[in-house]
């Protein structure tokens, strides 16, 4: 099992927030923490439009960091499970639930693959 496998499958998400947009769709955003990374690491939001997620890190981390040594190999990670060619990691987040590990998440979408 990868150091990167093991990071994807035990951050949480917390604090989710969802919301209906103006438009109608289900916007949210949550708290992305990693025991490994010393906790809270990045706020997640998702629009609800169907574009991509936007991540702002919190102090732990420059956003060079973030995605250079956390972000990018995660998602590459993603994509390995899943099979998907972009997005990957945005998508297991859409399928993880308050206060679960990503790798429920993952658990989930793929049960549903």
């Amino acid at each position: 099992m990868s150091e990167t496998y093991q990071l994807l499958t035990q951050m949480k998400l917390k604090n989710i927030k969802e919301y209906k947009t103006p438009r109608g769709f289900v916007a949210w955003s949550a708290e992305l923490h990693s025991p490994q990374l010393g906790g809270h690491i990045v706020n997640v939001e998702n629009s609800g439009t169907g574009g991509c997620n936007m991540y702002r890190v919190t102090k732990k981390l420059s956003p060079q960091m973030w995605f250079e040594q956390v972000y990018h190999p995660l998602e590459m990670e993603a994509r390995a499970l899943t099979k998907l060619s972009c997005e990957a990691f945005d998508t297991i987040l859409c399928y993880t639930n308050e206060d679960e590990d990503v790798g429920v998440g993952l658990a989930r979408y793929l049960a549903n693959a």
